[in-house]
C-alpha cells in the first residue's frame, strides 16, 4: 500500500511537470525548478495573486480620491432672441443676446469630517442687442463670478476614513491569503518531491506518456544536497 502510494504522488507530479517539457525531452528536475513551475502555475496561487493586485489597486484608487479635482466646462456661445411686448409702452420690441461662457471648478475632498470644499469661478462675455421703434441699444460687458463653498455632512462624517481603513484591511488579508498559498504549494511540491525521490534514486530517469498524449518526455528528479 505504501508504494502504491508513492506511485500515485509520483505520478501526480509527473504530470505536472510535462506541462512545460516538449516532446522527446530530458529534463533534471530539483526541489527549486519543481517549486517554481509549481508556483507559476497554481491556479490557487495565480487567484490569490490577482486577488492581491485588485485589493492594491483599490485602495490607491481611494486614495487618489482625496487630491484636488479639476474641472472647465465651457459654452462656445449662447444666442437668445426673443420678441416681447412692452405693455407699459404699448410696443414690442426685440431683444438678442449672444453669450460666450465658461465655469472652473475646484473641489478638495477633506478627509478629517468627510466636508468638500468647493472654489468656483463662472465667467461669461455678453453682447446684447434691443431693438425699439424709438431706437436701439447695444450693450457690451464681461462678468466674473467667484464663489468658495462647503459641504459638510452631518451624520456620515467619518465614512471615507472608515472605507480607507476597510480596503486596507483587505489589502492585509489578500496578503496573508496570498502568502499562506504560497506556503502551502511548497508543503505540497516538497512532500510530492521527497516521497518520488526514492523511487528515482534506483530509475534516475523516468520515462512516461501521459494519457490522450503521443509525445513522451524523460525527467530525472535530483534531491538537494542535504
Amino acid at each position: 500500500m505504501l508504494l502504491k502510494k508513492l506511485i500515485q504522488r509520483g505520478l501526480v507530479l509527473f504530470m505536472f511537470c510535462q506541462l512545460l517539457l516538449p516532446a522527446n525531452a530530458q529534463q533534471i528536475l530539483t526541489l527549486e525548478s519543481a517549486l517554481d513551475i509549481a508556483r507559476n502555475n497554481s491556479p490557487d496561487i495565480r487567484r490569490s495573486l490577482l486577488n492581491l493586485e485588485r485589493s492594491e489597486q483599490s485602495l490607491i484608487a481611494q486614495n487618489a480620491a482625496l487630491k484636488s479635482n479639476f474641472a472647465l466646462s465651457v459654452t462656445p456661445m449662447s444666442y437668445d432672441q426673443r420678441r416681447q411686448y412692452d405693455v407699459y409702452n404699448s410696443q414690442w420690441f426685440t431683444s438678442k443676446t449672444t453669450q460666450p461662457s465658461g465655469t472652473f471648478t475646484v473641489t478638495q475632498p477633506f478627509l478629517p469630517t468627510d466636508a468638500t470644499i468647493s472654489l468656483v469661478n463662472r465667467f461669461y462675455w455678453q453682447n446684447s442687442y434691443v431693438e425699439r421703434v424709438n431706437g436701439s441699444v447695444t450693450n457690451k460687458a464681461f462678468y466674473n463670478n467667484l464663489s468658495l463653498s462647503i459641504a459638510q455632512p452631518l451624520f456620515t462624517y467619518n465614512r471615507t476614513k472608515l472605507q480607507i481603513k476597510e480596503l486596507e484591511l483587505v489589502l492585509e488579508n489578500a496578503q496573508l491569503s496570498y502568502a499562506m498559498q504560497k506556503l502551502n504549494n511548497e508543503k505540497q511540491v516538497t512532500q510530492f518531491f521527497y516521497d518520488v525521490y526514492p523511487r528515482a534514486s534506483v530509475h534516475p530517469c523516468t520515462s512516461f506518456a501521459p494519457p490522450l498524449r503521443s509525445t513522451s518526455a524523460q525527467v530525472c528528479i535530483v534531491a538537494p544536497v542535504v
